[in-house]
């Protein structure tokens, strides 16, 4: 990626990285956002767009990061991210309801959902859920929130010390006051 050596994992998860997110793309929800994409699909989506600032120097909530965390998960496992959670993750914990939203299967037992716009409520504009990516592609079921959320604050996902790392603000990132 360009300026990759200077962009660490931790200011991609936190929104310090100074990439430019997809999302902010003028009109990408008018029709790119409907296109099946994979990895490097959607990294060509943004990898030649102006940075918004210097890796660290700035904070601006970001998908575009959390699509590199997505090809570097990728890159080291070599398995599809998504494909590697579900190994590593979901089916030890036994969350049998979590899984990639562009998945057939996973898609088939989606509910449908809506905006309000109009004075009324209408559905929502059909995504490809492959342009989530490592962003948000994840569906799950209510059950398997509460498991995913135990397991990650008690200890049975990340070791203490990176735990203590997931939820210190740090940077610009604890300048922003969420």
């Amino acid at each position: 990626f360009p300026n990759g050596g200077t962009i660490t994992i931790r200011q991609l998860l936190n929104h310090t990285s100074g990439i430019r997110s997809y999302t902010d793309i003028p009109n990408y929800f008018a029709g790119p956002i409907r296109e099946d994409r994979d990895t490097a699909g959607m990294i060509g989506v943004f990898r030649d767009l102006p940075v918004d600032f210097a890796p660290g120097e700035g904070w601006h909530y970001n998908n575009s990061g959390y699509v590199l965390v997505g090809a570097v998960i990728e890159a080291v496992t070599g398995m599809p991210w998504h494909a590697y959670l579900e190994e590593a993750l979901f089916e030890p914990l036994g969350m049998d309801d979590t899984g990639y939203g562009a998945d057939p299967a996973v898609a088939s037992a989606q509910v449908s959902s809506y905006t309000f716009a109009d004075g009324g409520w209408v559905p929502s504009i059909t995504v490809s859920m492959t342009q989530p990516h490592a962003a948000g592609a994840l569906v799950s079921s209510v059950g398997d929130l509460l498991t995913w959320n135990r397991a990650l604050h008690e200890g049975k996902v990340l070791e203490d010390g990176t735990y203590r790392m997931m939820i210190t603000p740090a940077g610009k990132a604890a300048d922003v006051g969420y």
